[in-house]
């Protein structure tokens, strides 16, 4: 069983928003959420699923991995993959059941 200790937890503020006000400043725009998403994602930078290599061209949704060809979005495999909602309206729903 994995050990977590104070210091690996995120924390309100600091690694998400801690209230709406914050949420709001945090991800005005889906270009935004999308950063955001990318970097929850791929903390050391991207990598490709399919091949592994992190040699990729960057798309308007996310990346074409250069050695395998393969595209991949951000939001794949997420809670908002495939969605037609805007990402300020899905992440802003998220965080008011939260």
């Amino acid at each position: 069983m994995l050990e977590s200790t104070a210091a690996s937890l995120p924390r309100s503020g600091q690694d998400y928003p801690a209230d709406l006000v914050q949420f709001r400043a945090w991800f005005p725009t889906d270009n935004a959420c999308r950063d955001y998403i990318d970097w929850l994602r791929w903390p050391a930078g991207f990598a490709c699923p399919h091949c592994q290599s992190t040699n990729a061209l960057a798309e308007a949704a996310g990346y074409r991995c250069r050695s395998c060809k393969k595209r991949t979005s951000t939001t794949a495999g997420t809670i908002f993959d495939k969605t037609r909602t805007p990402l300020t309206d899905s992440s802003m729903s998220v965080k008011s059941r939260s």
